[in-house]
């Protein structure tokens, strides 16, 4: 076996649980395993030219594996599944459907705007409704931090929408 070959086993095989669990933590669900195929496919790649500094992996791996369930995210957002109910008799979707839609479209290019946490925290609030405890864990920040990042992004969020507030149905 070539030393690029022992060394990604090496590290695939020291650090692939931590990172499994990390993925799971911060919103990977079912798609976690595919992410972390991914992470070390990126890894291999970096590794091979030489991109990755002894010592550094385990740091390396946690961001691509954060950036990567973020681009997991925005993925899912992009493909957004409409349930039946949201479509009329000839199968197009309603106005209301397409007006929530577009909606949290803005909702999430706001969060990007504020960086790449508080899109992490608004999937998190939109998609899987989990607590601060657990939104800190997801963006290792303290729950405190979370509040103040939570009510900066509704802040961003009331300051674009404004327009919209009157459309909105109650």
């Amino acid at each position: 076996m070539s030393a690029l070959k022992e060394y990604c086993s090496g590290i695939f095989q020291q650090h692939s649980g931590k990172l499994l669990r990390f993925i799971r933590r911060v919103g990977g669900g079912n798609q976690s395993e595919d992410i972390l195929q991914d992470v070390f496919i990126r890894f291999i790649r970096e590794a091979n030219e030489g991109r990755i500094r002894p010592g550094g992996e385990l740091p390396w791996l946690y961001r691509a594996a954060r950036n990567l369930t973020i681009d997991y995210f925005r993925k899912s957002r992009r493909n957004i599944s409409l349930g039946d109910s949201d479509f009329q008799a000839n199968g197009t979707p309603t106005d209301e459907t397409l007006f929530r839609e577009e909606i949290l479209h803005r909702m999430f290019a706001v969060a990007a705007e504020c960086g790449q946490d508080y899109v992490t925290l608004l999937h998190l609030m939109t998609e899987t409704r989990v607590g601060q405890a657990h939104m800190a864990k997801a963006v290792g920040k303290s729950e405190r931090t979370v509040r103040r990042m939570i009510e900066k992004l509704f802040t961003a969020l009331e300051f674009d929408l404004k327009d919209w507030k009157d459309l909105l149905s109650p």
